[in-house]
């Protein structure tokens, strides 16, 4: 089965410029929808199995691409970008198409120091992003994310209070227990011996200060 074509896609409800109008250089891109067919362009010559999966999955693109300005050496210049590695090629695929599940941004994205290449913090709670957003994921930072981090603890805190109180067990509890008891007691422990150990090198630290 063919895949899709150039003006499948589609940018308020029309295609972004014919596929013989696509820019056939980053400097040949003046505005952000002939940046966007450029990027996009790409994207469909991409050899990344999740970048054929959002394009197969969707069509209408939710935001143009909008590169950051960054000062270097008193200049101001665009972010550089590539598509070298899968999860850069992702994040632009998840950045045209997905539509944000937060409002605010994440911190890095708030930080001078975000290495992600655009304007717009757009985070996912799709399987593969995690919650994470677009510029974080992009930069190989997906696991601390302050979206996604905020996102776990929320999700861990949900699954302890579903969690039976816990007053001990057997070792006929034990035998008796599903695969799935047992992880989440496993995980309830971890989570208690982590917290633990946390605020015990966060008191010694105090006391050395």
């Amino acid at each position: 089965m063919a895949g899709p074509v150039f003006t499948d896609f589609k940018w308020n409800d029309r295609p972004l410029c014919a596929e013989d109008e696509i820019p056939s250089a980053l400097e040949d891109c003046h505005d952000a929808e002939a940046l966007t067919a450029y990027v996009l362009k790409l994207l469909m010559a991409s050899k990344h199995n999740y970048v054929h999966i959002v394009l197969e999955e969707h069509k209408n693109i939710v935001r143009l691409i909008d590169i950051k300005k960054i000062t270097r050496h008193g200049g101001t210049r665009d972010a550089d970008w590539n598509f070298h590695i899968a999860a850069r090629a992702t994040a632009f695929a998840y950045y045209l198409f997905f539509d944000k599940t937060e409002i605010e941004a994440c911190q890095q994205c708030n930080s001078q120091h975000s290495k992600g290449p655009c304007v717009e913090c757009v985070s996912s709670t799709s399987d593969i992003m995690s919650g994470a957003c677009t510029n974080c994921y992009y930069s190989g930072n997906g696991r601390n994310c302050s979206i996604r981090k905020r996102l776990e603890r929320e999700k861990a805190e949900e699954e302890r209070l579903a969690l039976p109180k816990f007053n001990g067990f057997s070792q006929e509890d034990l035998k008796e227990a599903t695969d799935e008891q047992l992880v989440k007691w496993l995980r309830m422990i971890d989570a208690a011996i982590s917290q633990r150990v946390g605020e015990s090198m966060l008191s010694k630290k105090r006391r050395r200060l």
